[in-house]
């Protein structure tokens, strides 16, 4: 699988997810995940969560490989949906992405400078997700100096949308 959405076509042919979407027919696809390095490689696979408005929960699948090569999937139990309380989690819009991954992460590279110029980035993670009816790009860094360093980018156009450091270590 070489794109998110050959990993659908694939995770939708499988039987674990019929099964599984047999009993959440309400269900849709929210985000794409990954852990990665400070230099933008994957230290996982890429997850793809299903958001059941039914029940307000996430269910998380994740590829494996099998000793034949092929690719069979695995799912994480149900849980709480990490979000604001009044925001609704959006159906992930695949059809609109124009920047791939790899043009994200050259973004995100040239304009690591411009809004965390004190911050010497460590692991973070990613998440392709809509958010107010715009496909977005989410990396989430942590810095030497434990902060959260947060950049959104419009997965459409490149446009940096949002960017935010949080402090994870409250100063007395």
């Amino acid at each position: 699988m070489t794109t998110f959405k050959e990993f659908i076509t694939a995770l939708e042919q499988n039987s674990l997810f019929r099964d599984w979407k047999k009993n959440h027919p309400l269900a849709y696809p929210s985000h794409f995940f990954c852990l990665i390095t400070a230099q933008f490689q994957a230290k996982s696979s890429w997850e793809v969560g299903y958001y059941d408005p039914a029940n307000s929960k996430i269910t998380v699948f994740v590829p494996i490989k099998k000793e034949d090569i092929s690719i069979d999937f695995e799912i994480k139990p149900e849980d709480e949906v990490f979000k604001e309380e009044k925001t609704e989690v959006e159906e992930l819009t695949l059809l609109a992405a124009k920047i791939s991954f790899e043009q994200a992460s050259e973004l995100f590279a040239q304009n690591k400078e411009q809004y965390f110029p004190k911050e010497n980035l460590h692991d973070g993670f990613i998440t392709l997700q809509t958010i107010n009816n715009q496909l977005l790009w989410n990396f989430t860094f942590i810095s030497q100096s434990v902060k959260f360093c947060n950049l959104k980018l419009s997965a459409q156009t490149g446009e940096i949308i949002s960017n935010q450091t949080i402090d994870l270590v409250h100063k007395a």
